[in-house]
């Protein structure tokens, strides 16, 4: 009975929530929740800095504690949970939000309808909740102790959520992901001979190119007993002052566990990577142990695994039939707080520069970073091969919570493919088909049905798994067709492939050229002329 209730309020909040999303479309009031984020993560938490050195008094750390609490908050409650709840508030619905204060002010200065109440006192929970899961992180690093004794040898890369890429492919392939990195890291930080990364799908040991790598869940540990010494009565300390000032200031307790993280770094000495390569799937948040300072010449860098930026640089309140089709919700990105970057090309450098809000950082511009996968051989015979390459649509279900962009429906994804799959027809190539990754609860599972038979009709189409390398996948193309504005067309430029970005939509763009210089054509037609003129 109690079950049954439960689903009952379950489908009758999603229901809520998937007709109040198709009304702020239709309204365009999508504007109104990225407006409502970019005032939430721009609206400062900590006012006063200097009273917050006695609860870390680590010597060699320096960080804006505010900065990080914003992204930390930001990162767990406001990138995913934020927009289902103000799509009820619109949809006449009331419900909480857990946030501090001053951003539940921002909500009622937009007339966002809900429970303050409620949303002060789950506020609260959360809190209590985070401070419990630092009691339990001080009794797992007690455990780990005892018995794990395994180390991090100092001439080292760790890769933090390391992609799923093939290891077992040609060492010498330098659009290979680690590959790619090597060749960069090594020239400036000398001979590594072991890489670490918190990947599950891996072994835990794989010998590649003369290199180990290892799998290891917990780098952060220690391992003297007088380290763990120091460690209890920081713990102590720490706990006390975040229990006694729970009712007045929250995030102490919030980033308790975070803080204690950082300690146990800086109680190693030697025990941790020269090197952490951190990437865009980690979000916003930079955790409080990157800013420890090390003696010896500990880095961090940050790279994209995408462009991840948008193709234009129009402003805002131009084009907004174009934004509210293309612009995925970028907020929080000028939050990031790296010191090191590495960017694709110019395009993404610029505009990360232009929103960052931490203008110290160093760079370097590199090349678009394959990532993944499986090694491609085509069929050895002479017909021209033309790549085409998609974004599947979202599901409601899963826009609810990311508001991604509303060009990616099953309607649009149609109507390219089966422009091309006609030329093709016409003129006789083939159509090397890869679809971007697929993920059941984030995607439309029609859109998998209707491709899986569209492709059984087509026998000039060759379908790739979506684990498969795009440079692998290009070395025997002719031709590239993307959907705007999937990465794999920038890669395909930097290999020297002609490619272009099609899509046959009203959808306005400002220009005809996007990233790279990579043409956009909009129509039947035109798409046509263009393969005529390359495969003649």
């Amino acid at each position: 009975m109690i079950l049954s209730f439960l689903r009952k309020k379950f489908f009758h909040k999603n229901y809520i929530s998937l007709k109040g999303y198709k009304k702020i479309i239709k309204n365009h009031d999508i504007y109104l929740i990225d407006e409502i984020k970019k005032k939430i993560l721009n609206t400062k938490l900590i006012s006063n800095k200097k009273n917050l050195n006695f609860f870390f008094f680590i010597k060699d750390i320096n960080f804006d504690f505010d900065l990080i609490y914003r992204q930390y908050i930001y990162s767990i409650l406001v990138y995913y949970g934020l927009n289902r709840n103000i799509i009820c508030s619109l949809n006449k619905k009331k419900t909480f939000f857990i946030l501090p204060d001053p951003w539940l002010g921002i909500l009622r200065d937009h007339n966002i309808n809900f429970n303050y109440f409620k949303s002060k006192l789950m506020w609260f929970v959360f809190a209590l909740k985070k401070f419990a899961a630092a009691q339990v992180y001080f009794f797992k690093i007690v455990l780990l102790f005892l018995f794990d004794k395994k180390k991090v040898n100092y001439d080292s890369f760790y890769f933090v959520d390391l992609p799923k890429i093939n290891l077992t492919s040609d060492s010498k392939d330098e659009n290979n992901y680690l590959n790619f990195f090597l060749n960069e890291l090594q020239n400036d930080n000398g001979l590594i001979k072991n890489i670490y990364h918190n990947n599950n799908s891996y072994n835990n040991k794989i010998t590649y190119n003369f290199i180990n790598i290892l799998k290891i869940k917990n780098f952060n540990k220690i391992f003297l007993f007088l380290d763990l010494i120091k460690f209890f009565l920081f713990y102590l300390y720490c706990s006390f002052v975040a229990l006694i000032l729970l009712p007045f200031r929250q995030e102490f307790s919030i980033l308790l566990k975070e803080v204690f993280e950082a300690f146990i770094f800086h109680l190693n000495k030697k025990n941790y990577s020269k090197i952490f390569v951190f990437n865009n799937s980690m979000g916003i948040y930079r955790p409080i142990w990157t800013y420890v300072k090390k003696k010896q010449n500990f880095k961090c860098f940050f790279t994209f695994d995408s462009m991840f930026c948008k193709p234009f640089n129009h402003d805002d309140d131009k084009l907004k039939k174009f934004n509210l089709y293309f612009a995925a919700n970028y907020t929080g990105y000028e939050c990031l707080n790296w010191e090191k970057f590495y960017f694709w090309n110019k395009y993404q450098k610029e505009f990360y520069e232009k929103r960052l809000i931490n203008k110290n950082y160093e760079y370097k511009i590199l090349k678009p970073i394959n990532v993944g996968g499986l090694n491609y051989n085509h069929k050895k015979d002479k017909k021209t091969k033309i790549a085409f390459f998609d974004i599947p649509p979202f599901s409601l279900n899963y826009s609810l919570d990311r508001h991604p962009p509303l060009f990616y429906t099953l309607n649009n994804l149609k109507n390219i493919f089966e422009d091309i799959v006609n030329i093709s027809k016409k003129y006789n190539f083939d159509i090397i088909y890869k679809f971007k990754r697929y993920v059941p609860d984030q995607h439309d599972k029609k859109y998998l049905y209707w491709i899986e038979n569209f492709i059984k009709k087509q026998p000039n189409i060759t379908f790739v798994d979506n684990t498969t390398s795009v440079s692998s996948m290009l070395s025997g193309i002719d031709l590239v067709i993307a959907m705007p504005f999937t990465a794999a067309a920038v890669i395909a430029k930097d290999l020297n492939i002609d490619c272009i970005y099609y899509d046959n939509s009203d959808v306005e763009y400002d220009g005809t050229l996007a990233y790279d210089e990579i043409l956009i054509i909009k129509n039947k037609d035109d798409l046509e002329k263009w393969i005529k003129q390359k495969i003649q």
